[in-house]
């Protein structure tokens, strides 16, 4: 499914073995729900929540002014921020690489996890993968 242009209160997508290409998408939510497929966000609005069992997510927001939660149990996560954006964030690989681009205060860290603050923290960022890297960049 392919979506561009488009401002709406809530959105909802549910697929078994579908992709979504979400391209200028504004919503106060969006609730991202895949079995088998590639979830494409490019510059999207809102707070993101999406879960794949086994497929990539990519996410390169517009602005950054929720909380965002992005989990996938097969495939990476590769998320994109603007580069002022200040968070919180939680990210867990069983199996991969973490990599934060943003200068960041470390409050946890072990073999799998990595905890910690850019900024003064204004909103939360959970990405969880069991086999797949995460990757923050500064946009």
């Amino acid at each position: 499914m392919s979506i561009k242009l488009a401002t709406i209160d809530n959105f909802s997508f549910k697929s078994i073995s579908g992709h979504l290409n979400a391209d200028s998408l504004s919503a106060k939510n969006l609730i991202i729900e895949t079995t088998s497929g590639k979830v494409n966000l490019n510059g999207v609005e809102g707070k993101i929540n999406a879960d794949t069992i086994s497929g990539e997510i990519t996410a390169a927001l517009k602005s950054f002014n929720n909380d965002l939660s992005l989990k996938t149990i097969s495939g990476e996560v590769n998320l994109s921020l603007p580069g002022n954006s200040e968070f919180k964030f939680k990210l867990g690989s069983v199996s991969g690489k973490i990599v934060n681009e943003f200068g960041s205060k470390i409050t946890f860290a072990d073999r799998s996890n990595l905890e910690g603050i850019v900024g003064e923290g204004a909103f939360n960022i959970t990405i969880k993968t069991i086999s797949g890297s995460i990757k923050i960049t500064k946009e």
